[in-house]
C-alpha cells in the first residue's frame, strides 16, 4: 500500500515535538511507500515565503531542502491524467482537490488530519492523529 502525505502531516513532522501518534505511524511505514505531491511542495514553499527573515524561516528552509532530498523519486507530478481527474471531481477547495486527484490517480491512501474535507471525492483517507 502506498501513501500520499498531505501538507499537514509534513508540517506536523517538521515541529520540534511532533505528535507521537503521527511520528510513530511515519516511522513504521516503509520509506518506499511514502509519497508527496508537487502541490504539497508548493504549499510548503508558499508558507515559508510568507515568514519573515530569521532563524525560524532559515530552519524551515533547511528542513524543506532535506525533505525534498528524502523524497527524491517519490514526488508525484501533477500531470494531464491527474488534471482531467481533478476536473471530473471538483468538489473541494483548489489545493485539496489537486492533492485528492493525485491520490486517486495513483490509487494511494491520502494521509491527512482533514478526513471530512476529502469525503466528497471518495479518496481513501488515513488520519494518523486518530
Amino acid at each position: 500500500m502506498n501513501y500520499l502525505l498531505d501538507t499537514n502531516v509534513l508540517s506536523e513532522l517538521s515541529k520540534p515535538s511532533p505528535d507521537t501518534r503521527v511520528e510513530t505511524w511515519f516511522d513504521r511505514v516503509p520509506e518506499e511507500s511514502l509519497y508527496v505531491s508537487v502541490v504539497t511542495l508548493g504549499e510548503i514553499q508558499s508558507g515559508i515565503e510568507r515568514r519573515a527573515e530569521g532563524a525560524k524561516r532559515n530552519s524551515l528552509l533547511l528542513w524543506f531542502g532535506e525533505l525534498q532530498e528524502a523524497f527524491l523519486g517519490n514526488i508525484l507530478p501533477f500531470d494531464t491524467d491527474t488534471a482531467l481527474l481533478w476536473g471530473r471531481t471538483r468538489r473541494l477547495p483548489l489545493m485539496d482537490g489537486l492533492i485528492a486527484a493525485t491520490a486517486l490517480r495513483h490509487s494511494m491512501v491520502l494521509v491527512t488530519r482533514n478526513r471530512p474535507d476529502f469525503a466528497p471525492v471518495g479518496v481513501d483517507v488515513f488520519d494518523p492523529w486518530e
